[in-house]
């Protein structure tokens, strides 16, 4: 989990099956496009810790959460781990590899690092 400090940062990601089984039957559906989303948000919580929500959309633009991440810092080193984490937990419970068709972003500098 880390401390929350610059070489020891505090994450933590927060999802559960029925989530990411809905991702996972969408991504094998051919008849579906899968366009996935990273947004950030900040001074949400306690400790203004940056909160990163990752999900798809549907064709009525209807956006559906797979997974919430909590860290310390707003880099990305930490955007990184949050995909590293997803696709983890997608091969590990589902056999899966995380291969969205498109991925939106906001314009949030850690995202494009």
């Amino acid at each position: 989990l880390g401390t929350g400090t610059p070489t020891s940062p505090f994450r933590i990601g927060l999802t559960c099956f029925t989530l990411l089984d809905q991702y996972v039957n969408i991504q094998r559906d051919p008849r579906c496009t899968t366009l996935f989303h990273v947004d950030s948000t900040h001074s949400i919580v306690k400790m203004k810790y940056p909160v990163f929500v990752f999900g798809i959309s549907d064709s009525c633009g209807k956006f559906f959460p797979i997974v919430y991440f909590c860290t310390s810092q707003r880099t990305g080193t930490d955007i990184e781990w949050c995909c590293a984490f997803l696709k983890r937990v997608l091969w590990e419970t589902f056999v899966v590899q995380f291969s969205p068709q498109f991925i939106m972003t906001d314009a949030d500098n850690a995202q494009f690092n």
